[in-house]
């Protein structure tokens, strides 16, 4: 809130496409818009820089994320809940170990899931590209299991924009309350999601790959904390009342 009114910020720089420039504004816009609608779900963004990268849960959040991305993309509706299910499952399971940090998760998927939402409809309505080619570049930072585990925060965006369309799916007209509510974007889709027994999920088994990517977002963590000492700095300098 720049004197008191929305004001989004964007680096043009940062975008040589008329459509990237548009849906990241329309993106920074709706933050805007949270605040206006007096939007209470904000994390804890502390909680972020002590999340803890244990290579049970990095499993079990890689194998969740994979199971909503299949979720969204499976047409047969049957095979739609068992993957919903499964995620759900997985979740639940990590929820168990490290609830305070899941609680951040769900809180950032809240806040940027839903900004991520009308971004990809604002870049789908500008793009050449076709929906299904738009939903496939969205879905990268799903998937992509060293990115998200690198990036906590960030790949939070990709959840939250897979939960409301999914939601969009399994009931329409979600958004018309969003703000009137209190819960996460996980609690509204869990209501879709069947009975399950909480140790359901049997011990898990750390993959090599994910040995590997947990080295890799440590080694990552390391290399931003050098690279940001050796950089001279920045004056950024923005006169008026801030919130």
């Amino acid at each position: 809130m720049y004197e008191e009114y929305p004001t989004a910020i964007v680096n043009m720089d940062s975008y040589e496409d008329y459509e990237d420039l548009y849906s990241i504004v329309v993106h920074e816009l709706f933050h805007g818009y949270q605040y206006i609608k007096d939007e209470k779900r904000f994390p804890d963004e502390m909680m972020g820089i002590t999340y803890p990268l244990s290579k049970e849960n990095v499993e079990l959040r890689n194998q969740e994320r994979t199971n909503l991305y299949h979720a969204l993309l499976e047409n047969n509706i049957i095979k739609k809940k068992k993957y919903l299910n499964a995620f759900s499952e997985l979740r639940e399971k990590r929820a168990a170990k490290i609830e305070e940090y899941l609680i951040y998760e769900k809180l950032i998927e809240t806040i940027e899931g839903p900004a991520w939402y009308v971004e990809l409809r604002a870049y789908s309505e500008k793009s050449p590209l076709d929906y299904h080619s738009v939903l496939k570049k969205y879905a990268q930072q799903l998937i992509n299991k060293y990115e998200s585990t690198s990036s906590i925060r960030s790949s939070c965006y990709s959840s939250g924009l897979f939960m409301c369309l999914l939601l969009e799916e399994l009931s329409p007209g979600w958004m018309e309350s969003f703000f009137d509510r209190e819960e996460t974007l996980y609690d509204l889709l869990k209501q879709h999601t069947g009975d399950f027994m909480e140790d359901s999920i049997a011990d898990v088994k750390i993959s090599p790959e994910t040995e590997e990517v947990v080295n890799f977002a440590i080694e990552k963590r390391i290399k931003a904390f050098e690279e940001f000492k050796e950089q001279a700095g920045i004056h950024l300098y923005i006169e008026g009342e801030m919130k």
